[in-house]
Parts: structure tokens; sequence; C-alpha cells
């Protein structure tokens, strides 16, 4: 009988435990009486806050090694939910060896991924959270790792322990990737409900290039706003359609209203240095005379072309 009781008291401290979290995520949203400007703590008083603008004379040149994307071109199994704020693609720990993770390209860790989600707005002007000479793109994606060794909790206490790969998304041809797991978007247009999609690969989702990056320290661009994140924006792009964008337009959030964006604004650098990390063609530009600002303006160039061409 006393066993039977601690296992009640148990369970209804873990519901409880439970229903406040879920209250908790949904009192924080994107509209003006919960967004950015609303968000307590940290997202109001960090230094090191994400997301940020790249723009060209905050740019330095970096020499790291490539980075590496280990076990992205494997396919698995994945979870596909809506919680309310954007849409997340999980389960990679299932993966087991084959779990996907990077690696090198100046990190000083190994970081595994753990799920991946996406920001975007109803138009094309906006979208991406990380902006490129104030510049948006419709959407960005984030994938999410951790720290090896770490749970997501303790990670989020370090100042290294998370590291996120931002990819930006432009109009273009479709995106496999997205194309797999459209029956699933459609599936989850509410909060609540998870699909599971059988063979998903990472790099579906990864441009071509993945040498040029742009890497800063930030942190997580919803709340509580973990100091703990070291960012790497890839400049290339991966195209999507306009009825892929949709698919993610559709969501709805917590209170059933379309989530019509989901992105945070830039936020202030404070003095921090931002690197990027040219590929193997930026290196060629870089022999000449004054390497820093002829690398930075091709990137930089290159970057606003592939954002306003499309949509021209």
């Amino acid at each position: 009988m006393e066993i039977r009781m601690r296992y009640m008291v148990h369970l209804i401290s873990l519901l409880v435990a439970l229903t406040t979290a879920v209250m908790a995520d949904a009192s924080w949203g994107y509209n003006a009486d919960n967004g950015p400007a609303t968000w307590p703590g940290v997202c109001q008083t960090g230094f090191r806050q994400s997301p940020i603008d790249f723009n060209l004379g905050s740019v330095e040149i970096s020499h790291y090694n490539k980075l590496h994307f280990v076990h992205y071109h494997n396919a698995g199994s994945v979870n596909v939910t809506n919680n309310g704020h954007s849409v997340t693609v999980s389960g990679f720990e299932t993966w087991g060896p084959n779990q996907p993770y990077i690696y090198s390209g100046g990190l000083a860790h190994k970081y595994k991924l753990v799920q991946f989600h996406a920001h975007w707005s109803q138009d094309y002007l906006t979208g991406s959270e990380h902006t490129v000479g104030g510049l948006h793109y419709p959407a960005e994606v984030h994938f999410v790792h951790i720290r090896d060794g770490y749970t997501v909790a303790t990670a989020a206490n370090l100042s290294d322990g998370i590291a996120v790969v931002g990819v930006f998304l432009n109009l273009g041809t479709p995106n496999v990737g997205i194309s797999m797991l459209k029956a699933a978007l459609s599936d989850v247009v509410s909060v609540g409900p998870v699909t599971k999609v059988d063979g998903f690969r990472p790099k579906t989702l990864l441009p071509q290039n993945t040498e040029s990056f742009y890497r800063y320290e930030g942190s997580l661009t919803t709340p509580g706003c973990n100091e703990a994140v070291i960012w790497t924006v890839l400049t290339d792009p991966v195209t999507v359609t306009e009825d892929q964008l949709n698919l993610f337009r559709n969501l709805k959030d917590h209170h059933d209203n379309m989530l019509a964006t989901n992105y945070r604004p830039t936020q202030p650098l404070n003095g921090r240095q931002i690197t990027f990390r040219p590929s193997n063609f930026d290196r060629i530009e870089l022999c000449g005379s004054a390497p820093t600002l002829r690398g930075s303006i091709s990137a930089f160039i290159a970057t606003i072309a592939s954002i306003w061409l499309p949509n021209m």
C-alpha cells in the first residue's frame, strides 16, 4: 500500500511538472503580447544573444579547417512534431553509432545532432533569423548539436555546450529533404501529433558547399536564450519552392492560430568577433594585397546576390 501511494504521488508530481512545462512553453511566442520584446531574463539582459546581422565591416577571415559533417548522408527514422513555436525534427539519438555529428572547422569538441527546426515568415523579405547586410532569406533551418558527453540540460549551462549550424532557405528548385517531410508536415499542422518518417537523410538539407561559413559565439534564439551556442551559419543557401515554404507557413501555434512568423530580430553584437571561413574558391581571391577586405567583399556580394536574384 505504501509503495502504491508513493507511486501515485510520484505520478501526480510528474503530471504537474509536465503541465507546468507545457503552460510555460505556451506562454511565449512571436505576437505583440508574448513576442521577443517580452521574453524575460537573459533574453533581455544577455551580452552574446542571437541571431545577429553579418555585416561586411564586422567580419574577419579565419583559417579554420573544413567543418566535417559525419553520418549526415545516412538514412534513419525521425520524429516530426509541431511544438507551437516551430516544427521540430528529432530522434537522431536512436540512430546509435550512425547518429550524425560535426567536428573540426574551428570547433574544440565533437557535437552530436539532436534535432533541427525552422524559422520563417509569411513573405519573402523576412523569415530567416540571421541576416546578411540587413537582408533576410525567406527561411532558415537550425541543426542543433550537443557537445559529446553531455545532455541537453547540462550542455545548455556551458559556454560552448551547443553547436548550431544555420542553413538559409531561398526560392528555387524543390528540396529533396522537404519533399520527404511533406506528408509529416501536413499531419502536424496543429500542436501535439508526432509523425514518424523513415529513411530521412539530414544531408538533403545542406548546400553542396559547406566549406564557407560565418562563425560567432551566441545564444539560443528562443527562451531562455542560454548563451551556450557556438554558431556556424553556412553562406550558401539551399533552394525550396513556394509550395514547400507554405508547408511551414500553414502551421499553427498553441492557440490554434496561424504561426505566421517565428523569427527573433537580430541582436546587438556587443563587440563580439564574427569570423568568415572561405571556401577553396574564395581562398584564391585571398591571394591579393588586401585579403580580408577582398575576401569579405566577394562573399558578401555573392550572398546578397543569392538573396535577391531568385526573386527578381
